[in-house]
């Protein structure tokens, strides 16, 4: 996120998956209108100024791999008891629809083919 005075600039993850925002806060103090379509010029120009800060497409991938280890950590220090465990974790009601296809998701996830 960058702010100016009139600005409020919102990128988030890689900066392509998910469209950034834009707010202007002379108008819309409440940041209740996304104008990045309407004005791509002041987009761009605060994308470059907020990378020239940060390069948080980086970060962001930075960010995936580590959880990716983690996941793939805490699966393997499990066992055998990863099944039941993942399926009483708090979304049990949702995972217990379709377990294989839940669990082919996470593999492929771990394979990169899931973002």
């Amino acid at each position: 996120m960058l702010r100016t005075e009139q600005w409020k600039y919102i990128a988030y993850a890689d900066g392509h998956s998910v469209a950034p925002q834009l707010f202007d806060l002379s108008s819309d103090r409440e940041e209740l209108y996304d104008i990045s379509t309407k004005q791509p010029e002041v987009t761009q120009r605060l994308d470059g100024l907020l990378r020239s800060i940060l390069d948080y497409p980086a970060v962001s991938r930075t960010v995936q791999l580590y959880n990716k280890r983690q996941f793939i950590a805490w699966r393997k220090s499990l066992g055998d008891n990863y099944t039941s465990v993942i399926a009483s974790l708090r979304w049990h009601l949702d995972w217990q629809q379709d377990p294989e296809s839940n669990e082919d998701t996470i593999d492929r996830w771990i394979l990169g083919a899931v973002q």
